[in-house]
């Protein structure tokens, strides 16, 4: 068994009180070969509370290859 479930439910749990936190644990996931479109989403959403453009723009670019599949 894992350390406590998938990585977006561990960047979830951080979302709320740890914006920051969680964006550094699915930010090197969503940009890798193993980024999920949950993780993606996920990511996106946390960038955009914390007005980070660049990485809302990086997530659309990974969901859009990601849903090309």
């Amino acid at each position: 068994a894992s350390g406590g479930g998938s990585v977006a439910e561990k960047a979830r749990a951080l979302m709320l009180n740890e914006p920051r936190a969680a964006k550094d644990l699915l930010m090197p996931r969503v940009m890798g070969p193993k980024g999920s479109l949950e993780e993606a989403n996920l990511l996106k959403t946390i960038c955009k509370e914390l007005r980070d453009s660049v990485c809302v723009s990086a997530c659309n670019e990974k969901i859009k290859s990601l849903q090309s599949q």
